[in-house]
């Protein structure tokens, strides 16, 4: 390539750059906006293009500054689309136009910069052009004395003057001066039309590229065609023939799909020591530690979409990956290791804290939902009243020939007998332990009412919550004739389940074979709950006798279980605290 040559070279994002508002890929909105109202003759006095890097917006400028000053055709008036070939036009594409100004704003912040360049000057007539045309490019880096400055210009300029403004960062504009701009958001460029637009210029350079290596560029780009354009320039540089996917990721610095699936696989497994290889690999090829964090954390967010149905694999064999591994758990673990990243971008050692990280995100990994739904059931079950399966039986009181009996004091002879009377009974209210410990397993027609109901209960637990949650606030009578009658708190649940009776019989079928007839009802609302009965002053527990003091050892005998459990105070106390009335035994 002789000098001349080199000096004409340009890259591709320049040479590239639209020429006519339909070339702007991927902001059709604004560009037919702008076209319409070019032919209608309703030109801004200014506009305020704003949105990320790399999306046109400074283009879109010079293209409307040149619609607006262009004379092909022997045109009196602005036209849509600048033909590219008057004067004007040329010199504006070669920034080279007297009549337009393009201003950095991040060099120029000072109001004395700003009251030199536009406000002093903007009076003057157009020195050849029909318009007077002022790019801001980053406006937002003005002063605040700048942009007070500048109020009262863009408010009322001279009809000839036209303003156009640039910017990243919409929110750092003052509202003052947004509001009196026309404002057009510039979106991300997709990444297939990314794709398209670089297989195109690749077509028009003679570049042989893989179609993968192409989506890699695409994706490595964030949504900016001029970063895309000058990706692709460097990566024909850096291949001596076709530019494959490999040589992309290498010219990239992309993390290898094989180091990425290892550590995603190691993460899901919970093997420490894969985990710890794959480090090793990315501390050789000398990738940085966020990077890679990044690269996971998107990788386990793309699989959480294809576990649910939608998106695609983020490298081969991903699918494989998740095949035993719930959406929930992918989902938890994309967003702690987004988390992680904030950490270890502010770490002294971020090889270490990176690994670190994922060493305690080992633990998180488990799958928790199905254990949810089992404590949910559970908790559900011992909430709702009903009867629990039984609890193995009591041992048996230890019979006084079998044990030494305690020393009683000689003057309490009563209480001695009636402790020999009540381990006298004990053996034949207890049944002994070895024939308690395997008992026969009870048919399902045995089986009580309120237990079946629990059951009932637990089928809706994981496959219905809102049906659950509505059964478990009911009141459930068991009434005779196989008749289980449901209270309501309201009428909106009796017909809630009233729709959905054919899959509350349907789950009864599946845990018994019992015959049911079921009754919605609203509960009465005067009808008080069991736990707000007061418990009268006169109703007392019977008074045990304090004659002597209790000594340390002894105890002493209460009066018959039959009596307490027919006394009305104890039975509005078991109502609140549901138990069973026992008596001690002796020490």
């Amino acid at each position: 390539m002789t000098n001349k040559e080199q000096s004409a070279y340009q890259n591709l994002a320049r040479k590239y750059r639209p020429a006519l508002l339909r070339d702007l890929v991927g902001q059709e909105t604004v560009a037919s906006t702008i076209a319409n109202s070019l032919k209608m003759g309703r030109v801004a006095h200014a506009y305020l293009f704003h949105g990320p890097r790399g999306c046109g917006k400074t283009s879109m400028a010079r293209l409307l500054a040149r619609a607006l000053n262009c004379t092909g055709g022997g045109a009196d008036k602005p036209v849509p689309e600048p033909c590219g070939k008057c004067v004007q036009c040329r010199e504006i594409a070669a920034s080279s136009d007297l009549d337009v100004l393009e201003i950095d704003a991040a060099s120029n912040t000072e109001v004395a910069k700003v009251r030199e360049v536009i406000i002093d000057t903007v009076s003057l007539s157009a020195v050849r052009d029909r318009y007077k045309v002022f790019i801001l490019d980053e406006v937002h880096m003005l002063s605040g004395s700048s942009f007070n400055a500048l109020l009262k210009t863009i408010e009322e300029p001279p009809p000839h003057v036209v303003f156009i403004l640039a910017t990243t960062e919409r929110h750092k504009v003052p509202a003052t001066i947004a509001s009196r701009c026309q404002n057009f958001r510039f979106k991300p460029i997709t990444q297939a039309q990314i794709e398209k637009h670089l297989a195109h210029v690749a077509h028009e350079e003679g570049i042989k590229i893989e179609p993968q290596a192409l989506e890699l560029i695409a994706a490595s780009a964030g949504g900016a065609m001029r970063d895309a354009l000058t990706l692709l320039d460097r990566a024909v540089s850096f291949s001596s023939g076709e530019l494959t996917r490999e040589e992309t990721a290498r010219m990239l610095g992309c993390i290898p799909d094989q180091l990425l699936k290892q550590a995603v696989a190691a993460l899901l497994a919970r093997d420490g020591a894969a985990l710890h290889s794959a480090f090793e690999s990315l501390n050789a090829e000398g990738h940085e530690p966020v990077a890679f964090l990044r690269e996971i954390r998107n990788a386990v967010s793309a699989l959480f979409f294809v576990k649910s149905g939608f998106g695609r694999e983020p490298f081969k064999g991903a699918s494989e990956l998740v095949k035993d591994v719930s959406a929930f758990t992918l989902a938890n673990l994309s967003r702690r290791i987004a988390r992680l990243i904030d950490e270890v971008r502010f770490s002294d050692l971020p090889a270490v804290a990176a690994e670190v990280g994922l060493f305690t995100l080992l633990e998180a990994v488990p799958d928790v939902e199905k254990w949810l739904r089992r404590l949910e059931s559970l908790e559900n079950r011992i909430s709702g009243g009903a009867e629990l399966p039984p609890p193995m039986p009591a041992p048996a009181p230890v019979v006084p020939a079998q044990r030494p009996e305690p020393q009683l004091p000689p003057a309490k002879p009563a209480r001695e007998t009636a402790a020999h009377k009540h381990a006298a009974k004990a053996p034949e209210s207890h049944p002994a332990p070895k024939k308690a410990e395997a008992p026969a397993a009870p048919a399902e027609s045995d089986e009580p009412d309120a237990a079946v109901w629990q059951k009932v209960l637990g089928a809706f637990a994981s496959s219905n919550p809102i049906l659950h949650d509505i059964l478990s606030k009911a009141r459930a009578e068991f009434l005779p004739g196989g008749v289980w009658k449901l209270l309501f708190q309201d009428e909106f649940h009796r017909n809630s389940i009233e729709r959905s009776l054919s899959g509350l019989e349907k789950a009864l079928a599946s845990v018994s074979s019992r015959k049911v007839k079921f009754q919605l009802a609203v509960a009465p609302r005067a009808e008080e709950p069991a736990h707000m009965e007061e418990i009268s002053a006169e109703e007392t527990l019977p008074e045990v006798s304090a004659e002597e003091p209790l000594s340390e050892g002894s105890w002493q005998e209460l009066p018959d279980d039959k009596s307490l459990e027919n006394n009305p105070a104890v039975k509005k106390v078991l109502k609140i605290i549901p138990g069973r009335i026992m008596k001690p035994r002796k020490h």
